[in-house]
Parts: C-alpha cells; structure tokens; sequence
C-alpha cells in the first residue's frame, strides 16, 4: 500500500512539473514567434511570472533565457524584458547598484520601442531598487508606472497594475499612514476579485492587508488576511512571501499579547534564513525574536536576535557603494530630463507642423474660393488689387514662418543676414505677384465685359417679350 501512495504522490508531482514545463514554454513559443510587440512583452512578462517566486536563481534563468531571445532575434522589447528581469534578481540579493545599471539598459532599449506596458514594467524596477536607498524616488516611479498603464485593461495590465498597488500601500503600510495604505490596498484587492485572479502576489496582497488592519486596530480583520496570505503563499509555493505571513502572524501574535504562538510563527520565518540575502521582514522578524525573548528573560538568545538584526543591516550598501549608486541615479536623472526634453520638443514641433499645414491649406481654400465665386460676382479692379496684396501679404508671412528656423540656423540668427535674405524672398516674390494680379485683372476684366454683356442681353430680351404682349393686346 505504502509503495502504492509512493507511486501516486510521485506521478503526482511529475504531471505539476511536467504541466509548469509545457506552460513555460507555450509562452516562449509565443515571445519567439509572435510578430506583434504587445503580445510578445505580456507573454514576456507571464513568463517572468512563472519563475518570480522560485528564488533567485530561478529569476536570474529567466533573465538569461529572455536576454538570449531578445538578442538573437533581435527583439529590443524582449532584451528590456529579460534585463528587468535580471535587475530584479539583482534586487533580491540587495545588489543596488548592478540593479539600477540593468534597469537602466532596460529602459534605454525600452525608450526605442516606446510600448507602454513595457516601460511600466520597468518603472517597477526602478522603484523597487530605489527603494532600497531613497524612497522618495522609489514612490515617484510607481506613480509613473501607474500612469503608463492608464486605459489598459488586460489582464498581465491587470496584474502589473495589481503589484504596483501593493508596493504603493506596503510603503505607507512601513511609514504608518495607514489611511493612504488602505487606499492602494483596497484597489488591488478590487482588481483581485473583479477579475478572480487568485495569482501568487494574493499572498502579498493579504499580509500587507493584514499589517494595515492591525495598524488600524482591527485585529480580528487582521487575523483572517494574515491566513489568508498564509493559505495563498502556500498554495503557489511562494516561499518569500509565505516567511512574510509568518512574520505577520507573529507580529498580530504579539500585539495581542500571546507571546508562545508569535515565537512559532517567528521560528517559522527564519527557517532557510540566508544572511547573504537580508530583507526588511528579516529584520523585522530578528528584532521581534529579540523582543520576545528579552520579555521571556532569555538574555542569550535575545542577544543572538539582536546580533542576526544587526548583521542584516550592516549587510546592506557601505558608504562608498552608495556614493557610486547616488552619481549612477544622478546621471541617469540627467539623461531621462534630456531625453524627456526632446520629446516635448518634437511635440512642438509636429504642434508647428500642423499649423503650417492648415495655413497652407488656408491659402489654397483662399484661392479656390475666389476663383469659384468670380464666377458668379463681378469683381472690380479694386477689389482683385486688394485681394492680390493681401494674399501677398499672406504669403510671404507664411514663407518668413516656414523658413525662419532654418535661415536663423544658417545665419546663426545674424539680423542683418536674415533680413537680407527675407528681402531676396520679397524680390522675387513682387514681379510674381504684379504677373499674377495682371493676369487676374484681364480675366476679371474680360469675365466682367461677358458677365455684363450677357445681362444686357438678358435685358432686351425681356424687354422685347413685354413690347410684344403690350402689342397683342
């Protein structure tokens, strides 16, 4: 019988990994082959998913295979995807300044294929290395890549929309203001819901829930999102986050006073505890072991705590790494100013464009409509001569707008340069004008005599036709 379950639990175990392997590599069919940006970036980023939360070296694999697509067909979305995804590995490991350089290789390639999804993702990446040193900073890209993924609502939207939310009321959940956690947290578990998407950031979703509800003194609210978190870590095999529940548990523990039950949910925490990969919840957990077994009269073990929560701390940048991460991100700051600059600078100029466009086509409509009405009103010399310079006038005002960029260039804005230039423009610009207002005019002229004639004749006809009737009677 004991074989028997042996065999079960195995084939058991062999289908989830062989299911997991067929999934992973419909999506890298569809990265590898898909001809359209947008698709090959979600699935990009589903693939990515998939080895999120299996550890870091699992991430840095899916770094290395996206990178190796990207380049070998030449994908610059899928590169970005693949180098923000090695950023992120880099970030787990507290790496800060190799994560910032990945993420900014990744929003360079990013920036030249200008897709939305793509840069909110990287713009994550960004917080969440930010986050590491400068929160501010950290809280700004979040916002940022919020508004790249304003009016879309696909469901790897969804979800990346989901996380950013998360990470947005985990920073007020950690600064106490827990009223602004409560609103980015109410909205990711929204999307949740709306969308019955049960994926593996619920667990996050549920635990920060969990700190902000015990923060607002609801410890029976608390209490169930902490297990639900728990449940849900638990379910996707989502060991980081799972440790994260433990540490919340432990901590509604300790609120309410049960001190046995927070130890174990702490013990739980700190299994695999690895100290070359420190976090905030190890820092946490360390500092409430300490606590707990300072309340318990347990002098040795609360020193060892408090050495494991010195240790992790100590373990993050030195002071020479953060100077070189400061000028990195300083630098980074200037070149996203400049590029931003030029952006706005060719949304001006096609602003121009535009306008030099409708007076051009003013100008034509200008002169279809004479010539269209001089059909059927008779135009005198005086109001052709009037028409002739104002359209000269518009004209030559049209060129000088035209023009003038590129004559201040060429003269480096010299006055006397561009004034003799615009006076050579006005030149040839005059004989032009008399030929065509002669033309005009004899037309006009001509039109007129016919116009006239034609009336005349309209005239003594119906004259004639009266004479005859008044004869008849």
């Amino acid at each position: 019988m004991r074989k028997f379950v042996f065999v079960i639990i195995a084939l058991f175990f062999v289908y989830v990994s062989n299911a997991q392997k067929s999934y992973s590599d419909s999506l890298l069919n569809i990265i590898t082959t898909s001809k359209d940006v947008q698709t090959r970036v979600e699935a990009a980023r589903f693939y990515t998913w998939h080895y999120a939360f299996k550890g870091t070296d699992s991430v840095a694999y899916c770094a290395k295979r996206l990178i190796q697509v990207g380049k070998s067909k030449e994908y610059d979305d899928i590169t970005a995807t693949g180098k923000a995804c090695m950023s992120y590995s880099a970030y787990l490991t507290d790496s800060t300044y190799k994560a910032l350089s990945l993420n900014i290789e990744a929003l360079r390639l990013a920036e030249k294929v200008q897709n939305d999804f793509l840069i909110a993702y990287i713009y994550i990446g960004y917080g969440n290395t930010y986050n590491l040193f400068n929160q501010e900073k950290s809280i700004e890209y979040y916002k940022k890549s919020l508004r790249y993924l304003d009016g879309s609502s696909s469901s790897a939207s969804n979800i990346l929309r989901r996380s950013l939310l998360i990470n947005l009321g985990n920073h007020f959940v950690e600064n106490k203001q827990y009223d602004s956690a409560f609103a980015y947290l109410k909205k990711a578990e929204e999307i949740t819901v709306l969308f019955n998407d049960p994926s593996q950031s619920s667990g996050s979703l549920y635990s920060s829930l969990g700190s902000m509800y015990l923060g607002l003194n609801q410890p029976k609210l608390a209490y169930a999102y902490y297990k639900q978190g728990l449940e849900s870590t638990i379910r996707f095999n989502d060991d980081r986050n799972k440790r994260n529940a433990y540490v919340g548990l432990a901590e509604y523990y300790m609120a309410t006073g049960e001190l046995d039950s927070a130890l174990n949910y702490l013990n739980s925490a700190q299994e695999g505890l690895d100290l070359g990969k420190p976090g905030k919840s190890w820092v946490k957990s360390a500092d409430m072991l300490y606590e707990i077994y300072k309340a318990k009269g347990n002098d040795k073990y609360a020193l060892k705590n408090l050495e494991i929560s010195r240790t992790l701390q100590l373990k993050g940048d030195s002071a020479a790494q953060l100077q070189q991460i400061q000028a990195l991100s300083f630098e980074e700051d200037q070149r996203q100013m400049a590029v931003a600059a030029e952006k706005e600078k060719l949304i001006e100029e096609r602003k121009h464009n535009l306008q030099y466009a409708a007076i051009a086509l003013g100008v034509v409509l200008i002169v279809i409509l004479f010539f269209l009405l001089s059909h059927s009103i008779i135009a005198n010399q005086r109001v052709i001569k009037f028409l002739g310079v104002l359209a000269l006038l518009i004209v030559f005002e049209f060129l000088n707008l035209l023009l003038h960029p590129y004559i201040g260039k060429l003269t480096h804005h010299s006055p006397v340069m561009m004034l003799g230039i615009m006076v050579c423009i006005a030149a040839l610009l005059i004989p032009l004008h008399h030929k065509l207002e002669h033309w005009i005019t004899d037309n006009m002229v001509e039109k007129n005599k016919k116009i006239r004639l034609a009336a005349a004749k309209k005239t003594i006809e119906q004259l004639e036709r009266s004479t005859d009737a008044q004869h008849d009677l």
